[in-house]
């Protein structure tokens, strides 16, 4: 495969400190491992497209921590005092599974601890905005979760709150806002993604506008159908996103990252329902989608091929919510 070394060499340099400490450095050999498992022919175009996506939606550990420091010192955000803006901010730890708020948290109270002093245990006041802080924000359903059982009663009604994630998707922002109007709400991102159906035709997430002439795909449309769910498809045309290099080469990851991911489902059979071809969607549909991975983790919300295991070899392990 020494025609494909610009790609893997690209995608592996990209990916250099994904789970850095817990897994191997991806390199070439894993990476063209994974590719392997396409049909021969889209190959390059898979590891071409995907090296110019990540390089974009991969948030390497760096980048975030950029981005928490920038936001640190930001009067837009903290007005004319950053450092009595932070020290009175009430910081939320309020995830009760995984690790990804305690994580950002951590790295949070680092950065305001060597630009301020002090880190976020010394924060807090009665009046200070609320802050939640999470590595994406996906479908919105865990950021609603967790704020319906911090504050079941409403007694915080009225006050804001300030998500930090290092990516947040457009749908995820509506539902949210819409679901808990008791609350003033403030985003702040790296990344700003579009995925819901109304734009899904300059969406950023994979939205297949063709279902491939595939027997497995065509099964899971079949049965998508039966429920009364028939697959929604993007009109096809100029890709009218900033992450991808061409409509062609979107295509190209949607029509195999869809038929790996039908594969996928009937090769696993502990799959739930919720864990679509093209990633975890309570929604039923082909799947959310994202192409947004960070240096801490691949969502479960991204396409089966890029994440899932046994027997497929996948490109980015990922750990649950209960490692």
């Amino acid at each position: 495969m020494a025609e494909m070394n610009d790609p893997v060499e690209r995608l592996a340099a990209v990916l250099a400190d994904y789970r850095e400490g817990e897994l191997p450095r991806p390199n070439a050999e894993h990476i063209e491992r994974w590719v392997g498992q396409f049909d021969s022919t889209a190959r390059d175009a898979i590891l071409h497209e995907l090296s110019h996506v990540f390089g974009q939606t991969y948030l390497s550990r760096a980048t975030v921590a950029d981005f928490l420091a920038s936001l640190a010192k930001s009067n837009k955000v903290a007005g004319p005092d950053p450092e009595d803006f932070w020290r009175g901010a009430n910081f939320l730890n309020i995830q009760e599974r995984g690790q990804s708020q305690k994580e950002l948290l951590d790295l949070f109270s680092g950065v305001l601890k060597a630009q301020y002093g002090f880190g976020i245990e010394e924060c807090g006041s009665a009046g200070g905005t609320f802050v939640y802080l999470d590595d994406g924000v996906f479908t919105g359903n865990r950021l609603l979760s967790d704020l319906e059982l911090w504050d079941p009663s409403r007694k915080h009604r009225g006050t804001r709150i300030h998500v930090i994630a290092a990516a947040i998707h457009r749908g995820a922002v509506h539902y949210v806002q819409s679901r808990l109007s008791d609350y003033s709400f403030r985003w702040s991102r790296v990344l700003q993604l579009e995925n819901r159906k109304s734009e899904k035709n300059i969406s950023d997430v994979l939205w297949p506008a063709a279902i491939p002439d595939d027997e497995l795909v065509r099964e899971y449309c079949e049965m998508l159908g039966g429920e009364g769910y028939p697959p929604t498809l993007r009109r096809p045309g100029k890709s009218g996103s900033e992450f991808f290099s061409s409509e062609p080469g979107r295509q190209a990851l949607e029509e195999q990252f869809l038929k790996a991911g039908c594969k996928i489902r009937a090769l696993n059979p502990n799959l739930n329902n919720y864990q679509r071809p093209l990633g975890n969607m309570v929604l039923r549909g082909l799947g959310f989608g994202t192409l947004v991975v960070t240096y801490r983790n691949c969502p479960n919300n991204a396409p089966l091929a890029l994440w899932a295991g046994d027997p497929w070899y996948p490109l980015l392990p990922r750990k649950t919510n209960w490692q």
